[in-house]
């Protein structure tokens, strides 16, 4: 039984062998496609990030009656945390038609705000927090300057409907801890962490082929190129 098995992954590697410049080959094409794509034509893109504290408000109730739940326009329920708040209000349209509002001026040549909030690209503000008040928003965009004033508007965005809605007595909301700044060059984007996972790919998906195509080469073939 055991010599079987040996004889059997013998077999696989002499097949692999008898293709080794095709698998080569694969990696070497994968990884300069990746290499071409993260140096060459990929965007460059910045990174900024705010820390803030938001305290709980004494004078404002909990749950569905939070200022924060009127925040987002809706109800929040008794179990609701100040986070689930947070975290819906980051990705609602609300903000994102606040936050294009005071970023329009860096658009001269939109021509209405949908185009605006189309080239923000939202789905690049993260946000991360938890129930004890400390939250960072962070956002990125190929522009340094979007990427600073985007950020400084979802902050003052809080302060903007508070004010609008008259939901709390405190004219802001939110403590800084740690403020945003102007992004000077371009953050990694794990360039090197991409040309490892594509010259892994690459390998893997030439010795798949290699694999096929030694399984339906002829025996008369095999032989001669053993």
């Amino acid at each position: 039984m055991e010599s079987e098995e040996v004889l059997y992954l013998n077999d696989i590697f002499k097949g692999l062998a008898r293709f080794k410049w095709l698998i080569m080959f694969i990696v070497f094409c994968f990884t300069l496609g990746a290499y071409v794509y993260n140096w060459h034509l990929s965007k460059p893109m910045y990174r900024s990030t705010v820390t803030f504290f938001l305290p709980p408000d004494p004078n404002q109730g909990q749950g569905a009656s939070s200022p924060y739940a009127k925040l987002l326009g809706q109800g929040g329920g008794a179990n609701a945390s100040l986070d689930n708040y947070m975290s819906a209000f980051v990705n609602s349209n609300r903000l994102r038609v606040l936050v294009a509002k005071q970023v329009a001026y860096l658009y001269p040549q939109a021509k209405n705000l949908d185009e605006v909030i189309s080239d923000l690209k939202f789905k690049h503000l993260k946000f991360i927090g938890n129930d004890t008040g400390v939250f960072e928003i962070e956002f990125q965009h190929e522009n340094p300057r979007i990427t600073f004033e985007v950020v400084k508007a979802t902050l003052r965005s809080f302060d903007m409907i508070n004010q609008e809605l008259d939901l709390s007595p405190q004219r802001q909301l939110y403590i800084i801890l740690d403020a945003p700044e102007l992004p000077k060059a371009p953050f990694n984007t794990a360039k090197i962490r991409n040309l490892f996972f594509a010259f892994v790919g690459g390998l893997l998906f030439g010795i798949a082929i290699a694999l096929v195509l030694d399984f339906f080469k002829p025996v008369s073939q095999k032989n001669e190129l053993a």
